[in-house]
Parts: C-alpha cells; sequence; structure tokens
C-alpha cells in the first residue's frame, strides 16, 4: 500500500484537529475520513475500509482504547496509531498493549506524525 492508494480514518472531538488532519493528509495522497467520536468512527468502518486508524485517546463517551478494542473486531487489517496529550495515562500504555503501532503526542508534531504513517505503509506493503 502506498500513501497514494491507502485510507485514513482520523477520530477527534476536537473538529478543528480533524480537519485539520484531513487538509493535511490529504494533501500528502491519504484518503480520509473523520469521526468525532467512537460511535461515528464504528460506523464509519462498518461501511468502509481503513488502512489506519488515527485516535485519539481521550474523548467523551467512548476513549480511544475502547474504540480500538471495537475498531480491530470490525477491521482487523486496520493499524491504530494513538494521539494523546496524556502520554503518561496507563490507559496509553494499553493501547500499545492491545495493539496500537505507535503513540504520537499531543500537540502533533506533524512531520514526525507524517514520517510514522509513512513507515506504518512502508511496512504493511511488504
Amino acid at each position: 500500500m502506498s500513501s497514494t492508494q491507502s485510507s485514513m480514518l482520523v477520530v477527534d472531538d476536537d473538529t478543528d484537529t480533524c480537519s485539520n488532519l484531513s487538509d493535511i493528509f490529504s494533501d500528502l495522497g491519504y484518503r480520509v475520513e473523520t469521526a468525532p467520536n467512537g460511535p461515528a468512527a464504528l460506523e464509519k468502518v462498518r461501511h468502509d475500509r481503513f488502512d489506519i486508524a488515527l485516535l485519539d485517546l481521550m474523548m467523551p463517551g467512548m476513549d480511544g482504547l475502547a474504540l480500538f478494542r471495537q475498531l480491530r473486531g470490525l477491521s482487523p487489517q486496520t493499524t491504530g496509531v494513538l494521539m494523546t496529550g496524556e502520554p503518561h495515562d496507563p490507559r496509553a500504555a494499553e493501547c500499545l498493549q492491545a495493539g496500537m503501532n505507535c503513540m504520537i503526542p499531543k500537540p502533533l508534531d506533524i512531520p514526525k506524525l507524517a514520517s510514522a504513517l509513512k513507515k506504518i505503509v512502508r511496512q504493511c506493503s511488504l
């Protein structure tokens, strides 16, 4: 899979974050969908395939860990990437133990995030 063919689901309760990440990664060749919360994200996963899910940890209702666990049941091929402003929250470590690929701290370092996603795409194409 290359970034020009890769699909990404961005899930964050901050609509500006979703919009900004969608603009940035669309410009880099990804097909990007966004969701403001876990239930909306799961609905999208039921109807579409995503290579990467970029998930915020701290969201009202369903946090990123609970979302990732349900997402994996629906779409085991989707690679999870955690975004969090609380990297020392025990749930962040649980996300990695549950199979998320990596954790990117907030505020987001876009070049670092882009590099991590490029690496994921490369690994998935092997």
